[in-house]
This record gives structure tokens, C-alpha cells and sequence, in this order.
């Protein structure tokens, strides 16, 4: 039986009964899957409104749900009740891309023909027309700041202490379409990384306009000593200390990246100033501090993390 909602309803409630509205989309369709797979049954229109029934209480529901609502979850779940939430969710919101759908879906590809690659189909269809350019501020404890913040503090790797204190969305839909694109072009390789570059504020807010400079095109402290490309650091505090170092900086930027297939340089500057590696799409440093990306499109920037520093710690660079 359904609860009523009424005013101030406590929020655990409300989630609690999402939950269980989603498990019982899951539950018709298990119970009911032989006559649903056919429209000619004439049972079939009696549990079409029954599940109706279930998705119009969904709506009912949707302005009660607070913003902290673990979207992610219920969209990439495996089951079609959850998923049916999320896209409700992100209908009555009517602004999608603060929620950057896009970024999640690039993490979700399920089997051509599923309802799951539909829903997935579906929601690109929804963000497209919505998605151009913009840095917008992430407000403190929301969703997607703790979300950049748990990655930030995991990756970390010296004893320095930092923390954030700003953080900005990066959405670019050229770049998004760019990098999408070139995953295809990966083919089996298409696993993604998350990882940061330091720079000026400056220069971190026309990348997120117009994507990293490949080799040759940009002005560079050296050749490069694993390869002619463009650097990242998979530790944030290690972006940071570029970011410090040689740019007085506090930004640095957290992109997602296609590494496809890596080559791990070995040392004494084998690769220095070189290009990729053939047969290869990235370079890793010996001690796997450090991508080289060879190709703007296997770059997506998603946000610009404003951080400060912890005193009584050091950070040195990688020796060589």
C-alpha cells in the first residue's frame, strides 16, 4: 500500500518510498515478464496500468525528493524500476545538465535493444539541446561536491594536506561530442580515467572552452620528458605542485580521460620529446605518476577545483 504524502513528510520517508515504488516496477515486471513481451495477451493493457499506477505515484513524489537524491545510483542500475525514477527525476527537474548526466552516461553502455540503452538514448536526447558551454559554481555538500572531493582526497599521494574551498562544473557539449567519438574510435579500450592538470586560472578556463592545445600548437616549459604530449597527474597534490610551483596557482583541473592503450616509458629519458609510441594511444611514467595524452579528444575537462593548503608538509616532484 502506497503512502500518502503530506506536509514536511520526514525526507527518509520519502526516499524509503522510492525505493519501494522502484523495487515494485522491478516486481510486476518479474512476476508478469511472458504476458508484457506480448500485446497481443489480453492481459497485457491490465498490467501496462498497473505499473502506470506505481510510475503516476513516482510523479506524485518527485517535488518531496530532496536535492541530495543519489541520481547515479538509480541510473545505473541494472533494473528498469530504478532507472524509471531517475529519468523521472530528471524530467520534473527540468534543467538535467546541472545534474551533468552526461558525464555518468559516459560511464554506462549497456546491450544494443535493452531498455537500458533506450533510457540511456533517451536521456542524451534530452540534454542535447541544453548543453553548449559554461563554468557554473558547485555549491558546498551538494552531490557533485562531495563526489569531486572523495575522488580528490582518494588520489592523493604525499603527506601535504589540502582542501577544497571553490569548485566549478565544467559543461562544453563540443568537447563532450569530441571525446565521445574517440572512445567509439577505442573500440574494446575505452576504459576511462580520472586525473588532474595544474595551470593558471586563466589557462584552465579557456581549456574548458576549447579543450587542451596538442603538441606543437602550445607553448611548453620542455619537450617533454615522457613524450611530446599533454601531462596529467593522476594525484591531485601532484597537479597541485605544478600548479604552485610554476603557475602560483590554486586551480587545478579534473578531467576524465581515454588512456586506451598505455605505454610505460622506461627511465633515462626514452622518450623525451618523442611522440606516442606506435601501436600505442598514451604514455605512462615509470612510476605511474604521470599520463601523457597525445590527442585533445581523449581529454573531457569536467571541473576546475579551487584548493588550499594544510601547512607542515612537503611535496617533491618524481625523480628520475
Amino acid at each position: 500500500m502506497f503512502i500518502k504524502w503530506q506536509a514536511r513528510l520526514p525526507v527518509f520517508i520519502i526516499m524509503d518510498e522510492v525505493e519501494n515504488l522502484a523495487r515494485k516496477i522491478d516486481q510486476i515486471d518479474e512476476k508478469y515478464k511472458s504476458i508484457l513481451q506480448d500485446r497481443s495477451n489480453p492481459s497485457w493493457e491490465a498490467i501496462v496500468r498497473k505499473k502506470d499506477l506505481v510510475a503516476d505515484r513516482i510523479g506524485e513524489l518527485l517535488p518531496t525528493i530532496p536535492d541530495t537524491f543519489p541520481l547515479s545510483r538509480y541510473l545505473l542500475s541494472s533494473t528498469f524500476g530504478y532507472q524509471l525514477v531517475a529519468v523521472k527525476w530528471i524530467e520534473f527537474k527540468k534543467d538535467p545538465f546541472h545534474l551533468n548526466i552526461e558525464q555518468t552516461l559516459l560511464n554506462y553502455i549497456p546491450p544494443d535493444g535493452t531498455s537500458r540503452n533506450h533510457l540511456r538514448l533517451k536521456l542524451l536526447g534530452m540534454i542535447e539541446s541544453q548543453i553548449a558551454f559554461s563554468i557554473c559554481d558547485i555549491v558546498e555538500d551538494s552531490y557533485w561536491w562531495r563526489d569531486v572531493e572523495s575522488k580528490f582526497f582518494n588520489s592523493l599521494s604525499g603527506m601535504v594536506k589540502f582542501r577544497l574551498c571553490g569548485l566549478k562544473i565544467i559543461r562544453n557539449k563540443e568537447l563532450f561530442e569530441k571525446f565521445n567519438q574517440y572512445r567509439t574510435h577505442l573500440e574494446e579500450n575505452h576504459q576511462v580515467l580520472y586525473v588532474y592538470h595544474g595551470s593558471l586560472p586563466s589557462s584552465l578556463r579557456n581549456i574548458a572552452k576549447n579543450g587542451f592545445l596538442e603538441a606543437g600548437k602550445i607553448k611548453q616549459l620542455d619537450p617533454g620528458y615522457f613524450g611530446k604530449g599533454i601531462y596529467h597527474g593522476f594525484a591531485a597534490d601532484y597537479a597541485i605542485h605544478y600548479a604552485e610551483h610554476y603557475k602560483k596557482s590554486n586551480e587545478i583541473m579534473l578531467s576524465m580521460v581515454l588512456s586506451g592503450r598505455s605505454y610505460v616509458v622506461k627511465k633515462g629519458g626514452e622518450k623525451y620529446g618523442k611522440p606516442c609510441e606506435p601501436g600505442f594511444d598514451s604514455h605512462i611514467s615509470p612510476e605511474y605518476r604521470e599520463i601523457v595524452l597525445f590527442k585533445s579528444a581523449q581529454i573531457l575537462p569536467l571541473f576546475i577545483i579551487e584548493f588550499e593548503r594544510v601547512p607542515n608538509a612537503a611535496m617533491a616532484e618524481e625523480q628520475y
